[in-house]
């Protein structure tokens, strides 16, 4: 009798396991896309919307300081789901180029177009749609959502006049800026 059942309840196993990683697989790929690969363009487009200059210049190098620890954090989270010897070449080099920035001499500018160039390989591979125009206005209107709350429940006077003029840009500019205290 354990004969007959055994291989019955280990294909049920199998394929409930398999859907399971499929749908955690998915998860972390959207997670990737939002949290990721969204946040990314809406900051950098929102920047390349400033003027030239010396507020832009020190946004651009914050930025590639969060742009690497928020992708590096992404890719460990997406290749956990990955075997080791199967995970793609252009994803490896991506990580790589990711952590170079902290050491790099060029221009932040420059750093910032690489690491779009970078990303859009890696997510034909993580998602088909991933530049999707109107899901990055979805993001952006989150994004500006959120910073509205927050600006709402404040009481600091500098985080209000900060909160307000990234609101601002947000309105009449591509993105939203990434600003940090």
């Amino acid at each position: 009798m354990l004969d007959t059942i055994y291989p019955i309840a280990l294909d049920s196993f199998n394929s409930r396991i398999t859907i399971v990683q499929e749908e955690a697989a998915k998860n972390i790929r959207d997670i990737f896309w939002e949290k990721g690969y969204a946040r990314f363009q809406i900051h950098h487009v929102a920047l390349q919307g400033l003027e030239e200059g010396s507020l832009r210049s020190k946004l651009a190098a914050d930025l590639v300081d969060y742009a690497r620890e928020l992708l590096l954090g992404h890719l460990d989270r997406y290749e956990t789901f990955m075997e080791p010897d199967v995970i793609p070449s252009n994803i490896l080099d991506f990580r790589i180029a990711l952590q170079q920035t902290a050491n790099s001499t060029a221009k932040p500018e420059q750093i910032l177009k690489d690491i779009d160039m970078g990303l859009q390989d890696v997510m034909k591979l993580v998602v088909a749609s991933a530049t999707s125009d109107t899901m990055l206005e979805h993001q952006k209107k989150r994004f500006t959502s959120d910073l509205r709350a927050q600006l709402q429940k404040t009481n600091d006077a500098s985080l209000a006049l900060t909160l307000t003029l990234i609101l601002l840009h947000a309105d009449f500019g591509p993105g939203v800026l990434k600003a940090s205290g």
